[in-house]
């Protein structure tokens, strides 16, 4: 009968059993690092995502508001040269009517005084 060593036997089968639990503790704790790293990209995906739809519609509302500001630029123009031109254009007519008319009430009012003052 060959000479079988046992115990030398045993011993590496229990080191084969804690390295077979080494080994199934370490893929348990990287698949758990990997749903870790899953989950984290997700999150940070989402994120982006929420970001660039953010600064999408910014975009747009920068866009339609330049376009407006335009407009108005352009509206405001011209009425401020409008608005120029009809007041450009009645200055000396304007000038002449209202000293003719403070001319005439100061003549209205110097004519009532001389009555007021003869009167009393």
């Amino acid at each position: 009968m060959p000479f079988i060593p046992v115990p030398e036997l045993y011993d590496l089968f229990l080191d084969l059993r804690r390295s077979e639990g080494d080994v199934d503790q370490q893929v348990t704790e990287a698949i758990d690092s990997l749903r870790k790293t899953t989950n984290l990209v997700d999150r940070l995906e989402g994120g982006l995502k929420e970001r660039s739809e953010k600064l999408a519609r910014l975009r747009e509302d920068y866009n339609k508001l330049s376009s407006l500001a335009n407009i108005e630029r352009e509206n405001a123009e011209a009425f401020v040269k409008q608005l120029e031109e009809t007041v450009g254009k009645g200055k000396s007519k304007d000038r002449w009517l209202s000293l003719g008319f403070s001319l005439l009430s100061g003549l209205v009012f110097f004519i009532l005084g001389i009555i007021f003052a003869n009167a009393f």
